[in-house]
């Protein structure tokens, strides 16, 4: 009887101490980044990380939605370093909140950072548990800082969501198709299977061809913005873990059509495919 009333005891006890999450957090309290840029420079081996976040800041029922005021919430910081790593310590200095990747929505890589630098990224990107793998994956012709800085003033979305709407929908078109950083390395594990990645691109509006909104202070650009436009222009094309080229729209269209990708045709675009297939075997 003795053992079996301590034993309850314990249990009462232990109970008494498990309820509940021991490291739970507010939401509010981190910062949601929901995008993020990678550049390179090989003349100084410098990285430039870029991150995109909307402000969680605590509400009251009665404050007014922020959003439909000014338009587009969104705040884009950039950090220039020899290491990723000293980037994101950088990134954290300048923010008043823990740094959280779990809601990474969209990754854009520079071309330069592309050319050079590449797998040391997808590598540390596919490592960090912080980091889903199942974020989009997209390469531009420029920086990608310039890319998630632009935003689209006619829109309320951060620049993250619309390039991951735009490379959604790009089957739609045959110009792209969704690639991952989990889809990304299984096409470099595949043999006789070249990898390909979206090929995004930011259009300034005129009047912000020449004024970009941001603070500069040493090696960190704080709170950039512009006004434009983004678009999907074909595909990035990879010989091996080596960039090596873009493919345009015709090429994108032709590779996603003989590799069997989903897209959708128009009634015009279906003849014009007859024609090319009955040209092909004409000249053969």
């Amino acid at each position: 009887m003795n053992t079996r009333m301590l034993l309850l005891a314990c249990t009462m006890l232990v109970l008494l101490v498990l309820p509940g999450c021991w490291d739970y957090a507010e939401y509010e309290d981190f910062v949601q980044i929901i995008g993020m840029g990678m550049d390179y420079n090989n003349e100084t081996q410098e990285i430039t990380l870029t991150i995109v976040y909307q402000p969680t800041e605590r509400k009251s029922s009665s404050q007014p939605d922020a959003a439909t005021k000014s338009g587009v919430q969104q705040i884009v910081h950039s950090a220039t370093d020899k290491t990723l790593i000293g980037t994101v310590t950088k990134l954290q200095e300048v923010v008043h909140k823990k740094l959280f990747y779990g809601y990474v929505k969209t990754v854009v890589i520079g071309e330069e950072a592309a050319r050079y630098n590449m797998m040391d990224a997808i590598d540390l990107f596919d490592r960090s548990p912080a980091l889903h793998s199942s974020a989009y994956l997209a390469i531009t012709s420029g920086k990608a800082a310039d890319v998630l800085q632009t935003i689209d003033p006619y829109q309320t979305i951060p620049s993250a969501e619309k390039i991951q709407d735009l490379i959604y929908f790009a089957p739609n078109t045959g110009l792209a198709y969704v690639v991952t950083i989990n889809t990304f390395q299984e096409m470099l594990a595949i043999g006789g299977w070249e990898a390909t990645v979206p090929h995004i691109i930011a259009v300034a509006a005129k009047s912000q061809k020449e004024e970009t909104k941001s603070s500069t202070h040493e090696q960190m650009r704080l709170n950039e913005e512009r006004k434009g436009a983004h678009r999907v222009s074909g595909l990035a094309a990879f010989k091996g873990e080596k960039f090596v080229g873009w493919l345009d729209e015709k090429e994108s269209q032709g590779f996603c059509w003989i590799t069997g990708k989903k897209y959708k045709l128009t009634p015009y675009q279906n003849h014009q495919a007859l024609a090319v297939q009955m040209k092909y075997y004409i000249m053969r």
